[in-house]
């Protein structure tokens, strides 16, 4: 099964060191929580959750106490407004390398408030690519270091929900190469969804593109990024919220009125052209409220109720479209966490009600 996303993030609070542990928690000390909301994908990319080294066991009146109260605090606040997706870019490597049980703890109270996540393992370009060669070694150790008990599968198969494997991937690696990603991914996470993220999809596609020199990554034209089978579970497609049929070659989100009859085409025309290349690829559709300095800066970035109802509405109508993701709440200032923003919150509330009672077409892996 293949699923398209499109859409992260939250920043880790650094903590004093500790030695790896020796061991795996025994599943007694760690069950799992069936999650109880495993269809329509709603919800944010990024939400402020925070990676907590002492997760579960934090000593009040530290700072990681105030750390791990606010994430819980967090999770029930996704959970009060129907959300059951978040994707996280961020590597949670060294986090469970050194805390496994406080990873898989707070895994545990995120399904618990039926909240499913992604987080990243061996994802960026830097893992791999050496000195312009592409190749797979540094890769491997990343993903061999969530292997604490060394049975050449990740303990956090079947776990974590969903493994983040790239961020904006047609700007640094070939379609052939991130077919060999995800076969890597895949032999380190064989009953984990892989999720790639896509910014300016399109751009693979368009005939005025094709043939033209790809600035970055190894080289070659654009026809040689284009998506296409083999590298993802999941596509998870951005789609800028000025979007129109004829811009989906832009990447950057702009200023620019929101026109909910443009946007609707332009996603239209997205997940018809995924669908094209693999057709029982679910996917899932992240926008961002504006781009990162206007939600830094700009309490204008914010949309209005009716803007975010229309957005949604666009989104869940089209065939396919197994998740619709906001970015983001609690990251920047002036994005949806911000309480000057009840009204919009109430919305995406109504929206969230809405969504869990749709029934994907196409069953996520």
């Amino acid at each position: 099964m293949v699923i398209a996303v499109f859409t992260i993030e939250a920043l880790r609070p650094k903590h004093h060191a500790a030695k790896p542990s020796a061991v795996v928690p025994s599943p007694a000390a760690t069950a799992g929580t069936p999650l109880k909301t495993p269809g329509f994908a709603f919800g944010f990319y990024s939400a402020g959750l925070k990676m907590v080294d002492c997760y579960g066991t934090c000593r009040p009146g530290t700072k990681q106490y105030a750390d791990q109260q606010f994430d819980r605090q967090r999770m029930a606040q996704l959970e009060a407004m129907h959300v059951t997706f978040v994707t996280n870019n961020e590597t949670l490597v060294k986090w469970y390398r050194q805390f496994p049980a406080s990873v898989l703890t707070y895994l545990d109270e995120l399904h618990a408030h039926h909240i499913r996540v992604s987080y990243s393992v061996a994802s960026g370009a830097g893992v791999w690519f050496h000195k312009g060669h592409f190749g797979a070694d540094r890769a491997t150790a990343f993903f061999a270091r969530t292997d604490l008990n060394h049975d050449g599968v990740s303990d956090l198969d079947g776990r974590l929900d969903v493994v983040y494997q790239g961020h904006e991937v047609l700007e640094w690696a070939t379609h052939a190469q991130r077919v060999e990603i995800y076969r890597v991914a895949k032999h380190w996470f064989p009953h984990t969804p892989i999720a790639v993220y896509y910014a300016g999809i399109y751009r693979g596609f368009d005939p005025a593109m094709s043939d033209q020199t790809h600035a970055g990554g190894p080289g070659g034209v654009w026809q040689d990024y284009a998506y296409g089978p083999g590298e993802a579970d999941i596509a998870l497609v951005n789609v800028r919220i000025n979007a129109t049929p004829d811009t989906l070659d832009f990447v950057d989100d702009h200023p620019g009125p929101f026109q909910p009859a443009n946007f609707a085409a332009a996603a239209k025309k997205t997940v018809a052209a995924v669908h094209a290349a693999t057709p029982d690829t679910p996917i899932f559709i992240s926008t961002n409220l504006a781009s990162d300095p206007a939600m830094r800066l700009r309490p204008q970035a914010m949309w209005s109720p009716a803007q975010l109802s229309s957005w949604y509405h666009s989104l869940v109508a089209l065939p396919g479209v197994a998740g619709v993701q906001l970015r983001s709440f609690g990251r920047f200032t002036y994005d949806l966490g911000n309480p000057r923003f009840t009204p919009q919150q109430q919305t995406f509330q109504q929206l969230g009600a809405a969504a869990a009672t749709i029934k994907p077409a196409t069953a996520l892996p």
